[in-house]
């Protein structure tokens, strides 16, 4: 194991054997491979959703919201219930369910 500012991990054969093919495709280490997953615009969480009063109503185990901005455009999204309060920490306001 190199010595300094490096750590070893262990992943799944299959997980290494894409990282190899996703670096040999790139031309660039698995380091740098990992790094740009890590800093993709995928990794990063959302934009928070301010302007938004949203309402809505259980179905089952989803939740199908309806959320309207400040100029009344309506914005529909279905959410498991299990994810409603990260989804709510994320909005910052709260959320009315019939």
């Amino acid at each position: 194991m190199p010595h300094g500012r490096w750590k070893v991990i262990t992943v799944r054969e299959e997980v290494f054997s894409r990282l190899v093919e996703l670096a040999n495709k790139t031309n660039k280490t698995i380091n740098d491979v990992i790094m740009d997953l890590l800093e993709s615009s995928a990794q990063k969480p959302a934009p928070c959703l301010e302007g938004f009063r949203c309402f809505g109503k259980r179905l089952g185990s989803m939740i199908i919201l309806g959320c309207v901005d400040e100029s009344g455009r309506v914005k529909q999204a279905v959410i498991p219930v299990k994810s409603l309060n990260s989804f709510v920490e994320r909005l910052g306001e709260a959320i009315i369910i019939e």
